[in-house]
């Protein structure tokens, strides 16, 4: 399974501050997050969700979703 989430509005990081990120992007690959807001977006991965006005809650990079 890999996807992006992108243009998240309000990306809910679930890490240890409960960090809030705006305008964020999430790239998933294997199941799991690789990435949360890449510099560039990977070109290899065709599934793109656009998230825009949406809160998205996703933990850290690394957990299986």
């Amino acid at each position: 399974m890999n996807f992006i989430i992108k243009n998240a509005r309000f990306l809910y990081t679930v890490d240890a501050k409960d960090s809030i990120l705006e305008n964020a992007s999430i790239v998933v690959r294997n199941g799991a997050i690789e990435s949360i807001n890449p510099a560039q977006l990977p070109d290899d991965i065709t599934e793109i969700f656009d998230a825009k006005n949406e809160l998205v809650k996703i933990a850290y990079p690394g957990e299986n979703i």
